[in-house]
């Protein structure tokens, strides 16, 4: 009874050994199959990604390459900026108080010194705008009292200083206006105490500024009026216009 049971027990034994090597050699093909299946699938995979990455390339040229010509572009409108700026009519000019001061009611003309005056075909005072268009016209008038030093010589009769009454305009003359007589376009005006008279004697300093924007005329003439011209400070009064186009 016993040897009977045994030998069946090994055959099941010797099937399953079987059953188990045709299980793995299964498994194997499957296996193999599918790492087939993925060579195959990954082919196609990478086709797709290179002609991504072959399209994208371009772009990234451009992008590395894309400063220098934007600086290109940069300094070449700079540079045409600052050709507009050469172009645009402007100037800037410090006081050259005149030797010779008439002695009507007129208020003196100041004279000026600078760069550029012949493009503003100067003249005794007058400064010729080029060309019509918008400007910045300024002017800057400073007024001082006798210095210490000077104050020392004045008499001691004097018990209390006058008031001096400051005044600077800047006039246009124009053709348009049926007269080449200058007119007002800006004036200003201060008070002050002359305390550069009497026994408490003392050096003073006034400045007065204008500036405005105006629209002026090719030929026209600007010139700046000052009351008192022997008080300007030559050295710290000045005179100019932009041309805003």
């Amino acid at each position: 009874m016993d040897r009977a049971i045994q030998i069946p027990l090994q055959e099941v034994r010797h099937s399953s050994k079987k059953s188990s090597k045709g299980e793995r050699r299964r498994l194997g093909c499957m296996v193999a199959a599918c790492l087939v299946f993925e060579v195959f699938l990954a082919f196609p995979v990478v086709y797709l990604l290179g002609a991504h990455f072959g399209e994208q390339q371009p772009p990234r040229q451009e992008a590395e390459l894309g400063p220098e010509p934007a600086v290109g572009r940069y300094a070449a409108q700079t540079a045409a900026e600052s050709s507009v700026r050469k172009s645009r009519p402007m100037i800037h000019l410090q006081a050259e108080i005149p030797k010779d001061i008439p002695n009507d009611n007129c208020l003196p003309i100041l004279h000026w010194n600078g760069p550029n005056l012949e493009l503003f075909h100067y003249s005794k005072g007058f400064l010729v705008v080029p060309e019509e268009g918008d400007y910045f016209v300024y002017s800057h008038v400073t007024f001082q009292g006798q210095r210490e030093e000077e104050c020392k010589g004045q008499q001691e009769g004097h018990s209390s200083s006058p008031l001096m009454h400051l005044k600077q305009q800047i006039s246009r003359g124009s053709e348009r206006y049926g007269s080449s007589a200058p007119i007002p376009i800006l004036t200003g005006s201060a008070t002050v105490i002359d305390k550069s008279v009497g026994p408490k004697c003392k050096a003073w300093r006034k400045p007065i500024y204008l500036g405005a924007f105006f629209h002026l005329y090719k030929g026209d003439r600007l010139m700046v009026n000052v009351s008192d011209i022997e008080l300007v400070k030559g050295t710290e009064t000045f005179f100019g216009l932009a041309s805003l186009n």
